[in-house]
């Protein structure tokens, strides 16, 4: 077993002990402590001699992180005294200070999540043929083929008939259609089964999913709501870390404030710089404006 590491006098305690839980490699995962929306992305577990142990280290002793994490505790402090109750705020500061390194340690996975994005011509095209596919469904399933005697859901329904041959996982589906249609179409039978009715019962809600999926497709074009997808280049790639880490004390509520504040002025920009440059060790240094400009566009849509 390795000696446990000697940790800088100038780090918060919360920070070492939390480093020492990681480096054990127990899960990086805070629950309740984080807000729910600060936990985007997978959870890292941090191990020793992995790529993150080397980012956990930098963090923890890089003499740059002695003001950030000094003026971070400050600042929380002073938050939580407003937001919470006595006894809760020590407490809260210990976990608002560990997010904040789980999110220095992880802030840059939007990145990975988002390197196969299609560009945004490309994402409107998706979404205009989402919406008329679900139309041409929808209309498919409206032609009557009188003349036959004949319409689409009579093929629906032999298949739904025949669905008895089919794999457990797809008998399971169709039986929960049919459990969520019960009420509408036949009253208390509990001898009724996937296989005894027709496709249209089943698929009840079908004919109002495609009109909705239509007009969500028309909605996400005309709102513009697409995932921008990250640039190769690592100074972008930043730019997406610098957004995480700000989101998550956005929602804490640490913001920045100018002088004459409550005390002197918070400097959040730099502090966001400081900690991106030391965790993502590049050689092309961030500074407070990169960070402020790259915070004031459009908020950055968290991955769910």
């Amino acid at each position: 077993m390795t000696d446990a590491p000697a940790w800088p006098e100038w780090l918060p305690p919360a920070i070492a002990e939390y480093a020492e839980h990681l480096l054990a490699g127990r899960t990086a995962q805070l629950g309740f402590e984080l807000p729910l929306d600060a936990l985007s992305g997978p959870v890292v577990s941090v191990v020793a001699g992995s790529k993150g142990c080397g980012r956990l280290h930098r963090l923890t002793h890089d003499p740059r992180m002695k003001r950030a994490w000094s003026d971070f505790l400050c600042e929380m402090r002073q938050v939580a005294t407003v937001r919470c109750a006595p006894e809760r705020i020590e407490p809260a500061v210990r976990a608002w200070l560990r997010g904040y390194l789980l999110k220095a340690l992880t802030g840059d996975i939007a990145a990975d999540l988002l390197a196969g994005t299609p560009n945004l011509n490309e994402q409107r095209e998706m979404a205009e043929r989402i919406g008329a596919l679900a139309r041409e469904v929808l209309g498919l399933l409206d032609d009557p083929c009188a003349c036959h005697r004949f319409t689409p859901w009579n093929l629906l329904d032999a298949g739904a008939r025949s669905a008895r041959a089919a794999p457990a996982g797809v008998q399971h589906l169709f039986q929960e259609f049919v459990a969520a249609s019960r009420d509408r179409y036949w009253s208390g039978s509990d001898t009724a089964t996937f296989w005894s009715l027709g496709a249209r019962p089943i698929l009840g809600d079908l004919r109002e999913m495609l009109g909705a999926l239509a007009n969500l497709a028309d909605w996400s074009i005309a709102g513009e709501s697409f995932e921008r997808a990250p640039s190769k280049i690592a100074r972008f790639n930043a730019s997406i870390y610098v957004r995480e880490i700000n989101h998550y004390l956005a929602g804490l509520g640490i913001v920045p404030r100018p002088d004459r504040g409550r005390e002197k002025g918070f400097p959040l920009h730099q502090l966001i710089a400081i900690t991106a440059n030391v965790a993502l060790s590049s050689s092309r240094k961030l500074n407070a404006d990169f960070v402020r400009r790259h915070l004031a566009g459009r908020p950055r849509k968290i991955p769910s």
